[in-house]
């Protein structure tokens, strides 16, 4: 009886075990999907899209780079050139906190770069060529609250709205002005247009006025 009874527990056991370390393997194996800068015409937001991840170790983060300006993921203090991959070829690169872990510049709409974080800590990032560009990820063993991919998204496409509408204010606002007009000796006049606008959160990638119409001097 004794036996009958423990060979269904011992099963069950075994079960609830394999179960148990089939759902760890896959939480450890988990990917959250960013964004390292986006836009549309005219307007180019230079963030990382969360700028803030929580992640439990063992981690991979997929950066993709949606738009056509060039970011990096940049993770430690390059030594040599930082517009280069430091583990060129290497799909995911492992990082720990030490060292680096480097994407380069990576060229978008198609481009991405994949970091597997195997220690917990609080580590920051930066693109190299836009210096007001950060992020950081916090990696944790345990407790906290871990992003799911849907609290990544949701509060990655707040930030992206906030970005583009503080852009698209500062093109409202230069839309509104004319080329300033001053004469030159000798005769004619020389016409200044302002190019491009910013916020700390990205470009303005036009001229203002968008055309100009020129009076040119006669010569008899």
């Amino acid at each position: 009886m004794k036996r009958a009874f423990l060979l269904p527990f011992a099963v069950a056991l075994i079960a609830a075990s394999l179960l148990f370390a089939g759902s760890g393997a896959a939480a450890a194996d988990a990917t959250i999907n960013a964004k390292a800068g986006g836009g549309e015409a005219g307007f180019n937001v230079n963030s990382f899209i969360p700028a803030a991840l929580t992640v439990t170790t063992g981690t991979t983060i997929h950066w993709d780079v949606p738009w056509f300006e060039p970011h990096s993921v940049t993770f430690g203090t390059p030594q040599g050139d930082p517009t280069v991959p430091s583990s060129p070829g290497q799909a995911v690169v492992n990082y720990d906190g030490t060292g680096v872990a480097n994407s380069g510049l990576v060229f978008g709409p198609t481009g991405k770069f994949e970091v597997k974080f195997t220690k917990a800590g609080s580590y920051t990032y930066i693109c190299v060529i836009h210096p007001l560009m950060k992020g950081t990820v916090a990696v944790v063993d345990s407790g906290g609250t871990p992003d799911t991919q849907a609290s990544a998204d949701t509060r990655g496409a707040g930030e992206y709205t906030a970005a583009l509408t503080g852009l698209k204010g500062v093109a409202a606002g230069l839309g509104a002005k004319q080329a300033a007009v001053t004469p030159k000796a000798g005769g004619g006049n020389k016409y200044s247009l302002v190019v491009a606008g910013a916020t700390d959160k990205g470009d303005v990638q036009q001229y203002f006025p968008a055309s100009v119409n020129i009076h040119g001097q006669r010569h008899d």
